[in-house]
């Protein structure tokens, strides 16, 4: 049996050669790709495959959303498993695109680090190539990290160099026996794709679809934060916003309309979008959260839609659609740092960072600046804007997971559906999906306990 885990390959190929026929050249090793020449390669990496079906299962999972009793009835089995956190969630399922689709973007993007390796270049192309493999590891630093968030525990300095995370796979060979790393070992080759990345990449998208050195700094930033390096986060989350720190006015935004944001706006750094689940769709926002915004605060008009029964629904995506948001932008970065400086101590700065976000999202006129007595009041705050910001991005469960590591902000979630109490403790097995069953076997690899 051949250990592998990249999922439908031959998809891949289809998609990529339906733009250029001839690009392809199938080596004696058929399980090798190697595209042959500079424009090939960066034709591959503006397959959409690389910007879309980012995980949602946290989302859906998170407390910022809830279902009525006739809406649970009616969705998929599996999205009724992953609301409800089921011990089993992929029951019957062969093919489970937000794990698939990971593993598509990290063999697109070895493909890509391999032919680049190959090709030989004149000077007057060097920034080129170099963007070019800056792109390639973006790519799959970001297909491993979305992939530690949901099939592998929190990082914990204490426990990640035993607590099994993913296959890092760090060649396009299929053939490679796919074997389990380390949480720590995972979380490293991020942070060194990254840091690679950053020095190659331009500082600005051509595209908004495309990686550059800002958005390499947010994930930095976003990674260092999920692994308690607030130093680090500090730093990367300053040196993204010093190349693109943009924040749009909402008083600009028309409350009435059917999606409050264009796709690509002035805000977003890198775009892309998370796998749409019949859940997400059919939710409305939990009322806990909705009763967080004060009357003056736009997030409540622009984020969400009023229903006939008294509900809100979400309406706020800066994909500019119903699909979720799986990007990077200014927002994010501001309470990176915010949180960063309250968590060192300078409760001045941690609110002056915030108060530079929250004076665009309310009324002209109305926004009195928050303050904190303390370094600690000044992260409680953060943390609840933090929530109320960045709402179905998937952001709420990593929140969940790294803070439940913190017993004063553990929190344990519970849903009452049809008259069965189901609860989801702080630390829960439960917070580390599954790995898919026809994963498991084809490879061998241990399954997560649940």
């Amino acid at each position: 049996m051949k250990k592998h885990i990249y999922p439908i390959i031959a998809g891949i190929i289809l998609l990529t050669s339906a733009c250029k026929k001839d690009w392809l050249d199938a080596k004696s090793d058929s399980s090798t790709i190697v595209p042959q020449t500079l424009e090939d390669m960066k034709l591959l990496l503006n397959n959409s495959v690389l910007n879309t079906n980012y995980t949602a299962l946290g989302e859906a999972s998170s407390d910022d959303i809830f279902v009525s009793n006739s809406v649970f009835s009616s969705l998929p089995l599996l999205d009724r498993n992953i609301y409800s956190w089921q011990p089993e969630i992929f029951v019957g399922t062969t093919q489970v695109l937000q794990w698939n689709n990971c593993y598509n973007q990290i063999f697109i993007s070895n493909v890509v680090l391999e032919g680049l390796e190959k090709l030989k270049l004149n000077a007057s192309r060097k920034a080129e190539w170099n963007n070019t493999r800056g792109q390639a590891l973006f790519h799959r630093a970001k297909a491993f990290y979305d992939l530690h968030i949901v099939f592998s525990r929190p990082y914990s300095l204490q426990t990640a160099a035993t607590d099994p995370g993913i296959s890092i796979r760090l060649n396009s060979d299929i053939n490679t026996k796919t074997v389990r790393s380390s949480v720590q070992e995972g979380y490293d080759q991020i942070k060194t794709d990254l840091k690679e990345a950053v020095n190659l990449l331009y500082p600005l998208p051509k595209i908004g679809s495309d990686p550059s050195k800002a958005s390499a700094l947010a994930l930095l930033a976003r990674l260092s934060l999920s692994m308690g390096e607030f130093d680090d986060a500090l730093t990367y989350s300053g040196q993204s916003l010093s190349l693109f720190n943009t924040l749009i006015d909402y008083n600009s935004i028309n409350p009435a309309a059917a999606n409050s944001f264009t796709a690509f706006n002035q805000e977003t750094s890198y775009y892309a979008i998370q796998a749409l689940l019949t859940v997400l769709v059919n939710a409305n926002i939990s009322p806990e959260l909705i009763n967080t915004y004060s009357s003056n605060d736009l997030r409540k008009s622009v984020f969400f839609k009023l229903n006939t029964n008294g509900t809100y629904s979400f309406k706020g995506s800066y994909t500019g659609s119903i699909l979720p948001f799986a990007g990077f932008s200014s927002n994010e970065l501001y309470l990176i740092q915010a949180e960063c400086y309250a968590r060192k101590g300078n409760t001045v700065d941690a609110m002056k960072s915030l108060n530079t976000l929250l004076v665009k999202r309310f009324k002209t006129g109305t926004f009195i600046p928050l303050t904190a007595s303390s370094a600690e009041a000044a992260l409680s705050i953060i943390l609840k804007e933090r929530r109320k910001e960045l709402v179905y991005r998937g952001m709420r469960w990593q929140d969940l997971r790294r803070l439940n590591l913190e017993p004063k902000f553990a929190t344990d979630l519970s849903r009452v559906i049809n008259g069965q109490t189901y609860v989801l403790p702080a630390n829960d097995p439960r917070y580390v999906f599954p790995i898919p069953n026809y994963i498991i076997d084809a490879t061998g690899i241990a399954q997560n306990p649940r």
